[in-house]
């Protein structure tokens, strides 16, 4: 199972349908990243509300060195972002055009539109 379409559980029949060992490679690898990423406890942040009720909620958290970007998609449909627009809004110039989907550790075009699974969310770094 992808962790992507596991990432917004939140009733704990759907979790029991998730192997164990999957469930717990998905959450380490999450809060490793997070006790060592220092922009999501110590950056600035900020938030974009849905618009015309699309179903994404989008923020990111951003300091002088690394943005990180947080994209929840809340509908029953998969949805296209693009992860420029976002990283543009820290105000710092972009350099770096290839973020890490921190989930995958898969590299990310962030020029290019990226499909997010419905009910699931993306979340990327992008080090200046």
């Amino acid at each position: 199972m992808n962790p992507m379409l596991i990432s917004n559980c939140s009733n704990s029949i759907l979790l029991s349908l998730i192997p164990l060992k999957e469930a717990q490679d998905f959450l380490k690898t999450l809060l490793v990243w997070r006790k060592n990423c220092k922009t999501i406890h110590n950056g600035e942040m900020k938030h974009f509300s849905p618009i015309n009720n699309n179903g994404l909620y989008a923020l990111i958290r951003y300091d002088k060195s690394r943005v990180v970007l947080l994209v929840l998609n809340n509908s029953k449909q998969k949805k296209k972002i693009n992860p420029e627009y976002y990283f543009k809004k820290s105000g710092f110039k972009i350099v770096n055009k290839t973020a890490v989907n921190v989930l995958t550790k898969d590299e990310v075009d962030i020029n290019k539109d990226y499909s997010i699974p419905s009910d699931s969310f993306i979340l990327m770094d992008l080090y200046y």
